[in-house]
């Protein structure tokens, strides 16, 4: 895995392998399409509740999501612009 890769980009992943396409996995989730697909766009981040509801969504836990943001935010670099 790329040291810098984004959440959202593992969530398209995982999304796709699962035969989703995020609208549809929100939808079936009870989530906001928007969010899901901003995600995977690399476009925003994510927080705890997010973090808590993919778990659920996906069958991992809340702490994946969470570390893997840390992870990202904690490599990016002081200049680099987005998420």
């Amino acid at each position: 895995m790329n040291e810098k890769m984004h959440p959202g980009e593992l969530l398209l992943e995982e999304l796709l392998e699962r035969g989703y396409i995020p609208n549809d996995f929100a939808e079936q989730f009870g989530l906001d399409p928007q969010v899901v697909l901003d995600l995977c766009k690399k476009e925003s981040s994510i927080d705890s509740d997010l973090a808590d509801k993919l778990a659920s969504s996906l069958g991992t836990s809340s702490a994946l999501w969470m570390n893997l943001q840390k992870s990202f935010d904690e490599k990016r670099m002081p200049g680099d612009i987005g998420c």
